[in-house]
């Protein structure tokens, strides 16, 4: 039988100490004449995944939901947009910041560098589908990179010829299934031993940091373990109505969903509560 968690992991393995501190600090700073109706609509709007639009970086990246409402957010608002088309990397810095209207310029250059093909030089465009997956990748294994990060370049500087045996990685990545804390997300170990099976039958025995990332972001495994956090299906349609009618009200880059007034903003009609 597994062993249960102690309180600490348990309440670190919700969020919920995160997403309770970031409610305490809305309701001190708005001082609502019902506290608890504010609550409610607070933990409904998390239950929806969509207490994240409109806020601020450190916010939305504050813990595991948090990032993983992002980009629920954000699959669901430019699923129309078609995969293959080319963007740019300030088109689509502009398309985020309708939902996350201080989000660092170098986050989404960063996932341009790795993974993505390119064309032309004025702007570089890239392959919408490829830059998404790319930063969602990113966004949601910040801190599982920045590990892997270290069993390559062991603290020295970065060069791309430095390389990892598959062996060293397949045995960091099993260890890492138990020894990385809850509150830490990581891709499955099917997933990275499918991305290492593959290099391994292309007859690799080591490969270089980006070449690694790059296999990554080219696995169902990855795509499907980064995109597919989705709300109750009870709430799913209302939570994916709501983020297109916030969207389509934004017509300033997002810039005002960050006064005091962003709680009454979001989501006017969710059921069962009201303002």
């Amino acid at each position: 039988m597994a062993q249960a968690l102690s309180d600490e992991s348990y309440l670190n393995s919700t969020d919920l100490h995160v997403l309770l501190c970031d409610l305490l600090k809305q309701i001190n700073e708005k001082k609502p004449v019902n506290p608890w109706q504010y609550s409610a609509t607070y933990f409904k709007k998390v239950q929806h995944c969509i207490h994240i639009l409109g806020e601020d970086y450190m916010t939305v990246v504050a813990c595991r939901h948090n990032r993983k409402s992002f980009v629920y957010c954000c699959t669901q608002s430019f699923k129309n947009f078609p995969r293959n088309e080319r963007i740019s990397v300030h088109d689509f810095y502009n398309l985020l910041q309708l939902i996350c209207p201080d989000i660092p310029l170098s986050l989404i250059q960063d996932s341009a560098l790795t993974g993505c093909t390119s064309v032309g030089s004025d702007p570089v465009l890239y392959c919408f589908d490829e830059l998404s997956t790319s930063l969602y990748f990113r966004f949601i294994f910040t801190e599982w990179l920045i590990m892997l990060e270290n069993v390559f370049f062991e603290g020295k500087a970065r060069r791309a010829s430095i390389t990892c045996s598959l062996s060293k990685l397949r045995y960091k990545f099993e260890e890492w299934q138990t020894s990385i804390p809850s509150s830490t997300s990581q891709p499955s170990l099917d997933t990275l031993n499918g991305v290492l099976d593959g290099l391994s039958e292309a007859g690799k025995s080591d490969v270089t940091f980006d070449d690694l990332i790059s296999s990554m972001l080219r696995s169902n495994g990855i795509k499907r373990e980064t995109t597919s956090y989705r709300p109750n299906n009870v709430v799913e349609s209302l939570a994916i109505e709501n983020i297109h009618l916030l969207c389509s009200n934004i017509s300033d880059g997002g810039n005002r969903m960050c006064t005091d007034d962003r709680h009454d903003r979001l989501s006017p009609s969710l059921p069962g509560i009201g303002k």
